[in-house]
Order: C-alpha cells, then structure tokens, then sequence
C-alpha cells in the first residue's frame, strides 16, 4: 500500500528508488484513511513527502500538500505540540522546497524555528519601521505644504498691502500724472483698478500725445473686454495731436 511506503519512507529516510503517481501525492489532505493515522505514521507521512519531494521529478513547489497535512496534525496535537515542533524543526532543516513545511514561501536558508522567528520578528520591524517613515514622510510633506499655503496667503497679503499703498498714491494725482505714473511702473495694466481708465474726452486732450502712446503700448497687454482695453480702442480712434 502506497501509504504505508510513504511511512516507511519516513521511518528509514530511503527512498530505494520508490515510485509514487503524483495522482496519489496530491490527493493525500482527502485520503480519510491518512487522517486516522496514529499520530507517529502521520508524522512519518509527511516526513516521507518531504524526502520524495526533494527529488527533481516530484518538484512541487507552492502545489505541495505539505502544508494541508500540516494542517490535519496540526489539528490533533492541540493538547501537545511537541510532536508538531519536532517535525517542523526537521521539516524546516531537510526540506528543498520552500513551500513545506507550511504551504506559503519561507525562504530556504531558515533552518529551525527559533530562525523562523527570528526571521518573522525582523520581517514585521522591517514592516513597522516602513509604516513609522511613511507616516513621517507624510507628517513632513502635509507640514511643507501648509507652509507653502501660509507663504502663498503671506505673499498675497504683503501685495494688497503694495497695492493699496499705490492706488491711495494714485488717488491724490491728476489723470496725467496718473498715466505717467502707470507707464512708468513694472506693474502690468491690470494691476490698476479700472475705474482709471474711464477718462473724459476733455481730460484725455490735455495729455501730451508722447504719454498717449506709451499709454497705449501699455494697453495692448489689458484684459480683454476690461475698461483699459476699451480705453485703447478710444485713443486708437480719437488719436490725439
């Protein structure tokens, strides 16, 4: 019988050359008569996979049904799990595929237990440690970007301070001095209120056609349907000598 093979396997540590289906290898979890086995042919069991699987023929991989019947003796040494950490440790030292003893990748240089622990503690430092810097990175960045906000509003308030500044000057001159004033300035048009522009035809007159023309070079960069752009299409129109 192909089980107790498997258990003799386990037993000796010799395969003698036996052969298994990979049929029957895969379907070992269902077989109900391997879950009624004593506890030691169980463990023998699954000792004898492990040695077969380290055959190249029988190369499993992550299809291996260790780790199913891992769980079935798992499940019957609740009371006691010397007998479960004993073959994991040997499971663990003698194995060739990663995939045993447990079913899930535990990289093939960790030996023991206590590695395997070891190995877990360091993984999920690693893990917490990542969480910690992400956390600060994002500490960092939600801090750098109410700064930029802050600066943003400062920036903003320290130029309607400018401005204000400048349109109370402004509101003290006369509409040429005004005019100078505004070609003169780095400002663009549109930085003066609009309320400037609307200028009686009376007053544009009196400005020199010099002043008129630096006005109107100006004007060609207003905002399109604002007060200065209709005051450049009015000089255009009523050119003044």
């Amino acid at each position: 019988m192909n089980i107790n093979k498997l258990i003799n396997i386990g037993q000796t540590g010799e395969l003698n050359n036996q052969e298994f289906s990979r049929k029957f290898l895969f379907s070992l979890h269902r077989n109900p008569f391997v879950k009624t086995l004593p506890l030691e042919d169980l463990v023998n069991l699954m000792r004898g996979l492990a040695i077969i699987e380290t055959q190249v023929e029988y190369g499993f991989g992550s299809t291996t049904v260790m780790g199913k019947l891992l769980n079935i003796l798992i499940s019957r040494t609740r009371h006691d799990e010397t007998l479960l950490n004993h073959f994991v440790d040997w499971a663990l030292a003698n194995r060739t595929n990663p995939y045993i003893p447990f079913g899930t990748n535990v990289p093939i240089e960790i030996k023991s237990i206590k590695e395997l622990a070891a190995h877990d503690k360091k993984h999920w430092e690693h893990i917490e440690k990542m969480e910690k810097e992400k956390i600060e990175r994002s500490r960092i960045a939600k801090e750098k970007k109410i700064k930029i906000i802050q600066e943003h509003k400062n920036n903003a308030n320290l130029k309607n301070q400018e401005r204000d500044k400048i349109i109370e000057n402004l509101s003290r001159l006369d509409v040429m001095n005004r005019f100078a004033y505004i070609i003169r300035s780095e400002k663009p048009i549109d930085f003066f209120p609009e309320k400037y522009a609307k200028v009686s035809s009376k007053d544009l007159a009196k400005i020199p056609k010099i002043t008129i023309e630096l006005l109107s070079q100006k004007l060609k960069y207003s905002k399109r349907n604002s007060d200065w752009k209709k005051l450049q299409k009015i000089i255009k129109q009523r050119p003044v000598e």
